[in-house]
C-alpha cells in the first residue's frame, strides 16, 4: 500500500509543479507558438513570392517597353502627326505626337493588397499590360507562366490564348497603333 501511496504522492507533486509552471490562464508557450511560427513562415514565404513577382514583372516590363520604344523609333517621321515623343517611368509607357497618344500600363498581381482581389483580377497570370490609343483600350497582353519545371519562362500572351507572343507579334501589333495604314 505504501508503494501506491508514494506513486500518488509523486503524481501530486508533478501535477502541483506543473500547475505552478503553467497556470491555466497562461498556457505553455509551445501550444501557441507553433501555429504562430507556421503562420510567420507562411507569411514570409508569401512576401518572398510577391518580391519575386515584382522583380519578374519589372524585368518583363523593361524588355517590353524597350521593344515598344524601338517600334516608335522605326516609324519615325512617317507616322501620321509626325515623330512621337516617348516617355517611360516604372510600369508606364507613353508615346505622343500631334495626332495621338499611345500609352501602356503594366499592372502586377502584387499591386493589389487583398488576396481575393488578386485572384479575381489576375486569373492565371502574374501581370497584364493594357495598351491605349487616345484613351481607348486597344490591346491587352498578359504575362503568363510557360514551360516545364526546368524551363519556366514568363511570356506576354493574348488573354484569350496560351500561345506566347513573339517579338514580331508585339512589334506588328504596336506598329498598327503608331502608324496605321492610310
Amino acid at each position: 500500500m505504501s508503494e501506491i501511496r508514494d506513486e500518488h504522492a509523486g503524481v501530486d507533486a508533478v501535477q502541483s509543479a506543473s500547475e505552478q509552471s503553467f497556470p491555466a490562464s497562461d498556457p505553455p508557450a509551445w501550444t501557441s507558438s507553433q501555429p504562430h511560427a507556421a503562420s510567420e513562415r507562411a507569411e514570409a514565404a508569401h512576401e518572398e513570392y510577391l518580391a519575386e513577382v515584382e522583380q519578374m514583372v519589372d524585368e518583363a516590363t523593361v524588355k517590353l517597353y524597350a521593344q515598344l520604344e524601338e517600334v516608335v523609333a522605326q516609324v519615325g517621321d512617317n507616322a501620321p502627326g509626325g515623330r512621337y515623343a516617348v516617355s517611360r517611368q516604372g510600369r508606364s509607357f507613353s508615346a505622343r505626337n500631334s495626332d495621338r497618344t499611345i500609352s501602356a500600363q503594366v499592372e502586377a498581381i502584387s499591386d493589389l493588397p487583398n488576396e481575393s482581389e488578386r485572384a479575381q483580377a489576375f486569373p492565371g497570370y502574374q501581370a497584364r499590360c493594357r495598351i491605349n490609343s487616345n484613351e481607348q483600350l486597344m490591346e491587352e497582353w498578359v504575362l503568363r507562366r510557360s514551360g516545364s519545371e526546368r524551363n519556366i519562362q514568363y511570356l506576354w500572351m493574348s488573354p484569350r490564348s496560351d500561345t506566347p507572343m513573339t517579338e514580331s507579334d508585339i512589334t506588328r501589333a504596336f506598329q498598327m497603333l503608331v502608324a496605321p495604314a492610310p
